[in-house]
């Protein structure tokens, strides 16, 4: 098995550690499905789509698995002409967003027999890879059921944590790029319309915390290691961090909060991504709301970016998202995380093919406002905290 992923550098400021392909990789070893060999194009040839075709033609793997991300469609069209060129004819998976969702991915692969894996691709290749048969007088072959189109679409459950391809994290290292972990699969909320959720499953899993613990404590000794005594960031790519553990007020510690004060333990902090509701919601009681805030306090110096997905100023674009949430709740939100001294960073979508005028004075309007974020307190309690969001809630009311 050949995995890939024709990441393109010029998108990016720095080197980003692929996360897709070193989970798959290490996933078919853990399971002895494969023998497995892992590039990237972006960390293991600059770049240079000739010398990745001629690794992968070298290599002649029964099975190459691409990961395609938007704007890589032209980096497969040059893989599968060179792969024709030599006559090299490998069973194609073809993964990520941009397989997923464009058509133009399958129709590149014209000739070939080609899975398009649309859920979580371990236990698609590994199905995929278990499937082949073999026959000292046959050639090596996929064994079907029953003859199906060339393309088919896999759909099987989240798999469990397995710590990812260590070449490619020491190489990432290597080269100043940003390591990253996913410790959760799927959404918790899964309605906003401009999400593409569909490409990889629905529902929120964390399977096993004290698994997602023990990788992200092995990953953090090797970026602490690797960075000496520059800063060292994880990043957490959870869709939200939290999850339905963090939309559930009896659960008393969700797994992140493990999780990130395990990589605070090697010195290392973590980015995380979440919705505002998980730092500051309304609706709950008080004991709920000042819990979350006294967990959040908890993990507060562990962390280098807590990125909060605000989208818009203007409640009727926030219907438009289905996003749950009204600007009263975000700035409640961003209130709370801000007195607590978060490093917030928001999320923002200007313009979406409806948006008015209207809309976007809204959303500017909010962006100026000066009684969002507050001076953050480091001695400040949960207590405290709920106090003053309450306090402003009660005078803002008619």
């Amino acid at each position: 098995v050949y995995l890939t992923s024709s990441t393109n550098a010029s998108r990016y400021q720095s080197r980003r550690y692929p996360l897709n392909i070193a989970r798959l990789a290490q996933w078919l070893r853990f399971q002895h499905a494969g023998r497995v060999r892992v590039a990237d194009l972006a960390l293991d040839f600059k770049g240079n789509i000739e010398a990745l075709e001629k690794n992968i033609v070298l290599a002649r793997p029964d099975l190459l698995g691409i990961s395609l991300n938007f704007g890589e469609l032209e980096s497969l069209r040059l893989l599968i002409s060179a792969l024709r060129r030599d006559n090299v004819r490998p069973i194609l998976c073809l993964g990520n967003i941009l397989a997923a969702w464009d058509p133009a991915a399958r129709e590149a692969c014209a000739g070939f027999q080609c899975y398009i894996s649309s859920s979580y691709g371990e236990t698609d290749l590994e199905t995929v890879c278990r499937s082949f048969g073999h026959n000292a007088r046959q050639p090596t072959k996929l064994v079907r059921p029953e003859k199906r189109a060339a393309h088919k679409n896999l759909r099987i459950g989240p798999s469990a944590i397995v710590f990812p391809n260590e070449r490619l994290l020491c190489e990432t290292l290597r080269q100043r790029g940003q390591p990253s972990i996913e410790t959760s699969f799927g959404c918790q909320f899964g309605h906003c319309t401009f999400c593409p959720r569909q490409h990889r499953g629905i529902g929120w899993n964390r399977r096993n915390t004290e698994d997602a613990i023990s990788v992200v404590a092995a990953m953090a000794s090797l970026i602490k290691a690797a960075n000496g005594k520059c800063p060292a960031v994880l990043s957490i790519v959870d869709e939200d961090a939290f999850g339905q553990e963090g939309r559930d007020p009896n659960v008393r510690e969700p797994g992140i909060v493990r999780i990130v004060n395990t990589a605070g333990a090697y010195k290392v902090r973590c980015e995380i991504y979440t919705r505002p509701e998980q730092i500051f919601n309304l609706s709950w009681e008080k004991s709920a709301s000042v819990q979350r805030l006294e967990q959040l306090i908890r993990m507060r110096s562990a962390l280098a970016r807590v990125f909060v997905g605000v989208e818009s100023g203007s409640d009727t674009q926030l219907r438009r998202y289905r996003q749950g949430q009204t600007v009263r709740d975000v700035v409640a939100a961003l209130r709370a995380g801000s007195l607590l001294g978060l490093p917030l960073e928001f999320g923002f979508i200007t313009f979406d093919p409806l948006v008015t005028q209207e809309e976007l004075v809204e959303s500017v309007e909010v962006l100026s406002r000066t009684d969002v974020l507050y001076a953050p307190d480091s001695n400040i309690s949960g207590e405290d905290i709920y106090s003053v969001i309450a306090g402003q809630e009660l005078s803002a009311r008619p």
